[in-house]
């Protein structure tokens, strides 16, 4: 990801889903690319996709507690933020 980011590389391009490379970091587990992204200031840790999931409401969704411990640990983190069917990162990780 530093090699990217060194060569200019566009990493906020979104999926058709919506998706951007935080989050697809945080649905995967990939802490540390994480940590490198959120370190650019150039993306919003709270933005969802054409879903309704945050990258917060995809780590929990996807058991990936490192991602959601690192998420957590970000000032502004809205943790209840809920999916238009009103499920929040809490329902979704007990869900696990």
């Amino acid at each position: 990801m530093s090699l990217l980011l060194a060569n200019n590389v566009d990493v906020t391009k979104k999926t058709t889903a919506g998706s951007d490379a935080f989050f697809v970091a945080a649905a995967n587990g990939h802490d540390a690319v994480m940590q490198v992204l959120y370190e650019t200031d150039l993306f919003n840790v709270n933005a969802a996709n054409k879903e309704g999931f945050t990258p917060l409401l995809a780590a929990a969704l996807r058991g990936h507690l490192a991602a959601v411990d690192y998420l957590l640990g970000i000032d502004g983190v809205e943790v209840g933020k809920a999916r238009t069917n009103g499920r929040a990162a809490l329902h979704l990780a007990a869900r696990e």
